[in-house]
């Protein structure tokens, strides 16, 4: 939690020392990386899926060998996301727009961070000692970025760049250095085969749930300009900081669900694991919720007054993770390998979204609160056919 209100700080005073047109234009050129994880192809997800199994069936040796070539895959499309990166970035060099240069080398670097350091390292993470450290790097993490600050203080747009590039970079150091499981990479097709084999699956419904948010700032961004994106920032910064709660949460029930079922338990007893954490967080996040709602057009009216804009939307951001926090148990579909499901799920709640964005659109106009309010009737939409699926479950198993 400390480090969740790090986060926020760090947030509100990066809004504080640039203008929403420069931060737009520096997220904006960061919107690739929510297109990044299509080049995964579902090997990623097969190992997140198999390590935890393979070793709540003891079968070690396995799980060893599926990291080895999954390492090897995740650092083939590191190099590969980082030339081209790199490329745009010398590219925008030579036209002389600094600014996108910058930024494209920034995240160039932080494609690394992107498969090496979250997809491949952190998956590694599977034990109640492994989250502690987890839970460190994180605490440390939110710290430096605090203290980075300082950079966007004195370089602005620069200084964005810079701060990102130190933030990843130690964070991908730490998660190297305190990894639980050491294997050399290793290529072989066939267990790149079996490991896509139960991944593709999975993936195809991630990446479209994953696609859903990335189109969206996408939408923003190409309709209201580098300007509204900057004030949409408000909302992206209170989604991320907040979703970090029902990140980790799904980081810790998803391993422990697919041990379980490894070891053969059922779908109640995966439900089990998942519900005491999942209404426990939802209750603490209600007062929070409320609090942060009243109190947060008084902080923005002082801290970013030039933010006022945006402020509908990050209130509206703020009651869908109300209904994120329960998206939690949508890891039971790929327990189960009933992606299929979730995906039906998933297509119906994007429908609803649509829907929601075309009348809100046709009434109110462009507007930022347009879209989260859309967000929240769609990922609700998604959350009551999915919770429909498992309840047949436990009627059929």
């Amino acid at each position: 939690m400390f480090s969740n209100v790090v986060r926020i700080i760090s947030g509100l005073l990066v809004a504080r020392f640039v203008l929403p047109e420069l931060l737009g234009t520096f997220n904006g050129i960061g919107i690739i990386m929510g297109y990044l994880p299509i080049l995964q192809l579902g090997i990623m997800n097969g190992l997140n899926r198999d390590l935890p199994y393979y070793f709540g069936k003891g079968e070690f040796e396995r799980a060893r060998k599926y990291a080895s070539v999954t390492q090897f895959w995740e650092l083939s499309l590191s190099l590969l996301a980082f030339s081209i990166l790199v490329f745009l970035s010398v590219y925008y060099f030579f036209k002389s727009n600094y600014l996108f240069a910058a930024g494209f080398f920034s995240y160039a670097l932080a494609s690394i961070h992107h498969y090496f350091g979250l997809n491949y390292l952190q998956v590694l993470f599977r034990t109640n000692q492994d989250f502690n450290k987890l839970s460190s790097i994180t605490l440390i993490i939110s710290i430096i970025s605090l203290l980075s600050v300082l950079f966007v203080w004195r370089w602005k747009f620069y200084g964005l760049c810079v701060r990102s590039v130190v933030t990843l970079t130690t964070e991908l150091f730490l998660l190297w250095k305190w990894k639980p499981l050491s294997v050399k990479p290793k290529y072989d097709f066939a267990v790149l085969k079996e490991i896509n084999k139960v991944g593709m699956p999975i993936f195809i419904v991630g990446i479209i749930f994953a696609l859903w948010s990335t189109i969206q700032n996408t939408f923003v961004l190409k309709l209201g300009g580098a300007e509204e994106f900057g004030l949409f920032q408000l909302a992206l910064m209170i989604e991320t900081s907040m979703g970090v709660i029902v990140y980790s949460v799904s980081q810790v029930v998803y391993p422990k669900m697919a041990f379980e079922y490894g070891a053969g338990k059922d779908v109640k007893d995966l439900l089990r694991l998942s519900y005491k954490p999942i209404l426990a967080i939802f209750i603490l996040l209600i007062p929070s919720v409320f609090i942060a709602w009243i109190f947060l057009p008084y902080a923005v009216n002082w801290l970013l007054p030039k933010y006022g804009n945006g402020v509908e939307a990050a209130q509206w951001t703020m009651l869908l993770l109300l209904i994120s926090i329960w998206a939690v148990n949508n890891n039971i579909f790929n327990v189960l390998k009933k992606q299929g499901d979730l995906l039906i799920s998933i297509l119906l709640g994007m429908v609803a979204y649509t829907i929601t964005l075309f009348f809100l659109q046709s009434i109110n106009g462009f507007s930022l609160k347009n879209f989260p309010q859309a967000m929240i009737v769609g990922k609700l939409s998604q959350l009551i056919i999915g919770y429909f699926f498992i309840w047949r479950y436990l009627k059929t198993r």
